[in-house]
């Protein structure tokens, strides 16, 4: 009979703990590079909320912003303080998105409504196994995750941010979007079986951050000799202006020239009037019907350029007239593009070409639009 020899492993020794991470640096920690892009900023601060008996307490929330704010798949964090504590049998905490829209009778034949919740998410924080036996803490934890996505049918969305517009031109129809958070604290009465539920809500806004997938190009002298050193870095849209039928004029082109990645972070005066507009559309379903209204959130500063050496010499035929500007959203813009099913919202730049004595021209007026996205940060490394 053989014998089998087995070789005894080595002994181990666990482990040591892994360290502790921050996003601050440690007091022997030196910063070696960092890029200018979007960078998450770390608050302090809270937010109060009491109702009743019970005080609920964000954490991680900017001290000098009105609402708490939360970002993409954000960690929702606080606690809840409660007075009568003795007789508390269950806390709960509700993550509640909401969509309302109001269309006025001057838009559709009757007046209609829309409201919907597309997010309600339930967490049990505490329960007492017997309220005879169990008086609940006078502080308790909580803490979830902020979903990044809700269903929609068979169809998934990302999470809509907090939006709220009125359109007064439109018999103050108006369209928004909410968040609450609510801890809802359930108490038993000293006389019966019946409870008494003591809920303290918290409007939040949630804002989730984009970013183009690389940095613009920032001019390196004039628009037209960026064209031609950084061809790649620029699209060109064309749309023609055709004359009006009884002339015997040809068509006069318009060629519109926007950053290839297509995301954007008083006019002077010229004849033609150009003029470059962002203009959201904001879509509405309702009663199987899309009613859309439109805002006007950013317009351009054009200014004409001289033309070139070789003008002089170029044939009528070939004669242009160039502008340059930029185009910024207003101050007050801080959501862009979404997608949540029942409510769109979409940005478009508009080209409007004006000519002089437009009345008497033989060009009628041109309207160009081309669909973009606006973003909330620039890129990682810009």
């Amino acid at each position: 009979m053989s014998c089998l020899h087995c070789s005894v492993l080595p002994a181990y020794t666990p482990s040591s703990a892994a360290p502790c991470y921050s996003l601050e640096l440690g007091s022997c920690e030196h910063l070696l590079e960092q890029g200018r892009g979007a960078r998450t900023r770390v608050f302090t601060g809270t937010h109060i909320q009491k109702s009743g008996p019970d005080t609920v307490v964000l954490t991680d929330q900017d001290s000098n912003a009105e609402l708490p704010t939360y970002g993409w798949n954000a960690f929702i964090a606080g606690f809840v303080g409660m007075e009568e504590r003795e007789r508390v049998s269950l806390i709960e905490l509700r993550i509640k998105g909401k969509m309302e829209g109001v269309v006025s009778e001057c838009i559709i034949s009757e007046r209609g409504s829309v409201s919907k919740t597309f997010l309600d998410e339930c967490y049990t924080v505490w329960a007492a196994r017997c309220v005879c036996e169990e008086t609940c803490p006078s502080n308790v934890l909580f803490s979830a995750n902020l979903p990044s996505t809700f269903r929609e049918g068979n169809v998934s969305h990302p999470l809509p941010p907090s939006y709220n517009a009125t359109f007064g031109e439109f018999g103050n129809s108006s369209v928004k979007v909410s968040y609450t958070i609510s801890v809802i604290v359930t108490r038993t009465r000293k006389v019966s079986f019946i409870s008494r539920k003591n809920t303290t809500s918290v409007i939040f806004n949630y804002r989730p951050r984009t970013w183009p997938g690389r940095p613009i190009q920032y001019p390196v002298s004039d628009f037209l000799t960026d064209i031609k050193v950084m061809p790649e870095e620029w699209r060109q849209i064309t749309a023609a202006g055709l004359p009006r039928p009884n002339s015997t004029l040809g068509a006069i082109y318009m060629h519109l020239f926007i950053p290839t990645i297509q995301f954007l972070p008083d006019p002077a005066a010229a004849e033609p009037t150009i003029e470059v507009t962002l203009l959201r559309q904001t879509l509405l379903d309702l009663n199987s019907h899309r009613e859309p209204f439109h805002q006007v959130i950013g317009r351009a500063t054009l200014l004409s350029t001289p033309p070139g050496a070789s003008s002089a010499v170029e044939p009528a035929s070939s004669a242009s007239l160039d502008w340059e500007g930029e185009l910024r959203s207003k101050p007050d813009v801080d959501v862009g593009s979404f997608d949540a099913g029942a409510f769109k919202v979409q940005d478009f730049i508009v080209v409007d070409v004006v000519p002089p004595a437009c009345s008497k021209s033989q060009f009628p007026c041109l309207r160009h639009s081309y669909l973009n996205r606006l973003v909330t940060d620039s890129a990682p490394d810009e």
